[in-house]
């Protein structure tokens, strides 16, 4: 499972500007009801996990956890087809990514972040 699948990205990118708390996290779970691959359900789980530290609150996202252990998965994978999406959408994913900080889990940039950047910026040219 590669956390650099375009859907997915737009989607967490997406889930960044929702202020509301309980909004961000239902968005995020409308996606997986619907994409229910097993690799999102990766995806979402550690976006829910690492997500949830940013608040003192964490029971929408523990909740959200436990609901997504009830859902049933299917093989495959989210569209990852660069010339699926909007240019305007990719061009989102790709400052979010610009900005991303990795130093509290790696020593560097992620070589899976590397190649992502390249092909959005390839698909842009």
């Amino acid at each position: 499972m590669n956390k650099f699948n375009m859907t997915w990205q737009l989607i967490r990118t997406k889930a960044k500007l929702i202020k509301d708390v309980n909004q961000k996290v239902d968005y995020v779970l409308n996606f997986i009801k619907e994409d229910n691959y097993f690799s999102n359900y990766d995806r979402v789980k550690n976006w829910l996990r690492t997500s949830s530290y940013a608040y003192k609150d964490r029971s929408v996202f523990n909740n959200a956890l436990s609901f997504i252990e009830t859902l049933e998965y299917i093989d495959g994978d989210s569209d990852d087809d660069l010339n699926n999406f909007d240019k305007s959408e990719i061009e989102m994913v790709l400052k979010d990514l610009n900005k991303r900080k990795y130093n509290f889990q790696f020593n560097g940039v992620p070589k899976d972040h590397i190649v992502f950047v390249g092909r959005l910026n390839e698909v842009l040219s």
